[in-house]
C-alpha cells in the first residue's frame, strides 16, 4: 500500500490565489479555518511562488482575507 503526498495546505492557497473565482476563494478560506492556517504562513507561501505569479497570487491574497473577515475566519 503507498501513501498519498500532498503539499502543505498553505501552499495549496498559495498556489490557488492565482484564480480568484467566487468558489476558489470559498475554498480557500475553509482550508485556512480547518488546517489552522495564518496569513502570515500564506505570505511565505505566496514568496516561495514563481516571480512570474507571484505579484497576481499577493493582489488576489488581499481579495481573500477581506473574505475571511467577513466569514468570521479571520485572515
Amino acid at each position: 500500500m503507498s501513501n498519498v503526498v500532498a503539499p502543505p495546505a498553505r501552499s495549496i492557497i498559495a498556489s490557488k490565489l492565482l484564480r480568484a473565482n467566487a468558489r476558489d476563494l470559498e475554498d480557500r478560506i475553509w482550508l485556512m479555518g480547518s488546517h489552522a492556517i495564518a496569513a502570515e504562513d500564506i505570505r511565505r507561501a505566496i514568496a516561495a511562488l514563481p516571480n512570474t505569479v507571484r505579484q497576481e497570487a499577493k493582489e488576489n491574497f488581499v481579495l481573500l482575507s477581506v473574505m475571511a473577515k467577513r466569514s468570521g475566519r479571520g485572515g
